[in-house]
């Protein structure tokens, strides 16, 4: 919710994918369709300090954004992917999201954004 807070402050339309789909979320937890530029497929973990996130996790964001283009008739180009934690990724992981093109945010504290408690 927080991340999709801040992509509607910059005027893109978020659908909340992960919110209404819960475990059938294909791995998409935000669609986001920017104004000006590809829409972004957001994956957001949120985990406990210890924990690392690897590779799967990387390649399944790459082969639902891949999944999503198909399924809307979409050249890939027009479609990215973004994974966002509050962790690091692993050194494969990395490697892995480098080779793919998916963009990775690291260690991405929660801020404060209006909800409904």
């Amino acid at each position: 919710m927080f991340n999709g807070y801040q992509y509607e402050q910059q005027g893109c339309n978020v659908e909340y994918f992960g919110s209404n789909e819960g475990l059938e979320d294909l791995g998409r937890d935000l669609i986001v369709h920017q104004k000006d530029g590809p829409i972004l497929i957001v994956q957001c973990k949120y985990w406990a300090n210890k924990k690392l996130i690897h590779e799967k996790h990387i390649m399944q964001l790459y082969g639902t954004t891949i999944c999503y283009a198909i399924e809307h008739n979409l050249f890939k180009e027009a479609v990215k992917c973004l994974f966002i934690t509050n962790i690091e990724l692993s050194p494969m992981a990395k490697k892995m999201a480098n080779s793919l093109g998916v963009e990775y945010k690291e260690n991405v504290q929660l801020g404060d954004f209006p909800r409904i408690k």
